[in-house]
């Protein structure tokens, strides 16, 4: 049934996209959550990277534990695939 709607459908109205090589697939997500941790007994959490910008780290629930620590936060749009694709383009 697919194949009979493909034929009917005929030709596409335009020429092949030209992509340069590069995907047209729909982009993979990035991570959105960053793990935190607490260094005095392992609990850890997730969040945003908003909020690890406007609030700091969270606090570790356990009492006298202070605040948890996490990965450094990478330049937005750094190490993905769309960044990549940028920089390709640029050159």
């Amino acid at each position: 049934m697919a194949a009979r709607a493909a034929f009917d459908a005929g030709q596409l109205p335009h020429a092949r996209l030209a992509t340069s090589g590069l995907t047209t697939s729909p982009k993979k997500q990035a991570t959105r959550m960053i793990k935190c941790e607490c260094q005095t007994c392992g609990y850890t959490i997730r969040t945003a990277r908003k909020w690890l910008e406007s609030a700091g780290a969270p606090i570790c629930p356990h009492e006298g534990h202070g605040q948890m620590s996490h990965e450094p936060l990478e330049a937005e749009g750094e190490g993905t695939e769309e960044a990549e694709a940028e920089s390709l383009l640029a050159a």
